[in-house]
């Protein structure tokens, strides 16, 4: 019986350049980041005030979302220069950039002073934060993957 030969019908080359071997470790820095802020909105709500939930939040901000968040930053500057003159005219990348400017933000202005006040203020503020913290993420992880036109009219050809 004599194998078939597969004929390549839809276009696709193989190998894709560098894109793929920057995406992959993009998306666990941002499933680290995710996961972190998750982790500390949980300890927001049911720790409650104690010190060493303090600690343990401050810990993972500072050794899992903070390092993600770096790592996730040079891999999305690697893309943008691979690929950067044909994505700097879309809508979503500059939706996605701001989202991005306005979530480390909330990152570092929010929820990190927060968790270092987080004896003195009621218990669940540290994880209403992280959850403000976590949708603007959110956010920016749907507007990366789902690319929306944003209004922007087909180009005529």
């Amino acid at each position: 019986m004599a194998q078939q030969q597969y004929t390549n019908i839809h276009g696709r080359k193989w190998g894709r350049g560098l894109r793929p071997w920057l995406l992959l470790p993009k998306y666990v820095c941002i499933s680290l980041i995710l996961g972190g802020v998750a982790a500390i909105a949980v300890l927001g709500f049911v720790a409650g005030d104690d010190s060493q939930s303090a600690n343990l939040a401050q810990a993972i901000l500072y050794y899992q979302v903070f390092p993600a968040l770096g790592g996730a930053t040079l891999l999305g500057l690697a893309l943008l220069w691979h690929h950067g003159p044909v994505m700097f005219k879309m809508r979503w990348l500059w939706a996605k950039l701001a989202a991005v400017v306005v979530a480390g933000a909330l990152l570092h202005l929010l929820l990190k002073k927060q968790i270092l006040l987080q004896q003195q203020t009621p218990p669940g503020k540290v994880g209403i934060a992280a959850i403000i913290v976590m949708a603007a993420f959110i956010l920016v992880a749907v507007l990366g993957r789902l690319k929306p036109r944003l209004w922007q009219p087909f180009v005529k050809k």
